[in-house]
């Protein structure tokens, strides 16, 4: 409740210590980070905090700027998601459905000591799961401290006048719970209808590597106006929830040793601390209703999200064998496998190409076993030049270059071969075809 993603939700955005916290962390990095929980579940955001909802158009489908802003989910703890293959790269999308609790809490009564037993003589009785006949008596005084927890803290929270409906009729009436908070001088109260909002919404992932985890974000939500159930029927709804919530939810975070009587749960700190500070006393009573309603329904819905199935909520969903099938659309954007495709034109190119290399290969090898000469590295004009056997060439001069020199000569053949072939050794030099004999293998030359 107290990493920075929690301080953010349901907070004033204009207070300095929550733009120290969104600057020291990077927006950017800030606003994605929390899309998703600390296991990769996607959160859901509450659509009715998204900037373009229209409450008379609920069914329009609305953008969640998650990459901007801080966005307000409905739960700390995410939805598990499966499916996608476990070696996948890229993107996917796919809509879901999901839901979760609202509150409309009236403003707070403050209950003084002397004020005690007038309150509790009206709200006593209508406390399901916590009424005992025996102790509806005035003073009141041990039925008042019986509604706290045993183990200590400053709050409780109980259903009121609960009746057995039918959750599939249209008519499925709207429960109420009573909160009660202690404060320096008395006990702070209120009274909260308690409903769902059922929604859609588009789910968007992301995995760049193997390596990596699935990155997945809420980017489009709208609502559902043919919700599967009344959106009345809620966790408060006749049945076990109640009885197992309204005692466990008060005392889920204080912890082996219990809670001080004289300090505020870690709870009620957190649904106090809408400008992001942590008191030892918490006065409920001092903090606008709305913003405690909100970050009340938050909490319920992750305590309730967490005692469904720990398991997946830690692991993801089981194999696909283990669970009904629920049909889904999704679209997948990823790197398809490398695949070849064969032109026969360009092979029949490649072939001929390496054809021509291969007997061109062949014809130098032939032509190097057959030469008897030694290689000469360079120029014919420059060779013509620098050879004494060519007194043609003294005429032309020193200043021609290549290109000239090559005209001048362009008739004339010359060989690389023997010019003293009267002589015991013999000289390989360059000049005129008619003056040189062949160079001879055995010889000696020079």
């Amino acid at each position: 409740m107290f990493s920075p993603y929690a301080s953010t939700q349901y907070t004033d955005p204009n207070t300095v210590s929550f733009k120290n916290l969104v600057t020291k962390l990077g927006e950017e990095a800030f606003f994605q980070s929390f899309t998703s929980d600390s296991w990769g579940n996607v959160k859901i955001p509450r659509l009715e905090h998204l900037p373009g909802y229209d409450p008379i158009h609920p069914e329009k489908w609305v953008d969640v700027p998650y990459q901007t802003q801080v966005v307000n989910y409905s739960s700390l703890i995410g939805i598990p998601t499966g499916g996608v293959p476990i070696d996948f790269l890229g993107d996917t999308s796919f809509t879901m459905d999901a839901y979760y609790h609202n509150f409309e809490c009236d403003p707070w009564t403050f209950v003084d000591f002397n004020g005690t037993a007038a309150w509790m003589n009206e709200n006593y009785h209508t406390m399901t799961y916590r009424y005992n006949a025996s102790l509806d008596t005035p003073p009141w005084t041990t039925a008042f401290v019986s509604l706290f927890p045993l183990s200590g803290g400053g709050f409780f929270l109980y259903v009121i006048n609960e009746t057995s409906a039918n959750p599939d009729s249209d008519e499925f009436p709207l429960r109420h719970i009573i909160f009660g908070s202690l404060g320096a001088n008395g006990t702070y109260t209120t009274r909260c209808g308690v409903s769902l909002s059922y929604v859609y919404a588009n789910v968007i992932c992301n995995k760049n590597s193997t390596e990596s985890r699935m990155n997945c974000a809420a980017q489009r939500m709208k609502m559902n106006n043919n919700p599967p159930y009344s959106p009345n029927y809620t966790i408060f709804s006749a049945g076990y929830p109640p009885s197992f919530i309204c005692p466990l939810f008060p005392v889920m975070a204080n912890g082996a040793t219990g809670q001080h009587p004289d300090m505020s749960t870690e709870i009620e700190i957190y649904l106090g601390t809408v400008s992001i500070g942590i008191p030892v006393l918490m006065e409920l009573g001092l903090v606008p209703i709305k913003a405690f309603q909100e970050r009340l329904a938050m909490l319920i819905d992750s305590f309730w999200r967490a005692t469904i199935e720990p398991s997946v909520i830690l692991n993801g969903l089981p194999s696909p064998d283990d669970i009904p099938p629920v049909n889904l659309t999704a679209s997948y954007i990823g790197p398809l496998p490398s695949t070849y495709v064969v032109s026969a034109g360009w092979l029949c190119i490649y072939f001929i190409a390496n054809a021509i290399m291969l007997l061109a290969a062949i014809a130098g090898l032939i032509l190097k076993l057959r030469s008897t000469a030694p290689d000469v590295l360079g120029y014919v004009s420059s060779l013509v030049r620098d050879s004494p056997y060519f007194p043609e060439d003294d005429e032309a001069g020193s200043t021609l270059d290549g290109a000239e020199r090559t005209r001048l000569h362009s008739k004339l053949r010359v060989r690389l071969g023997d010019v003293q072939t009267g002589q015991q050794i013999g000289r390989i030099a360059f000049a005129p075809e008619g003056t040189v004999e062949v160079v001879q293998k055995g010889r000696q030359y020079k």
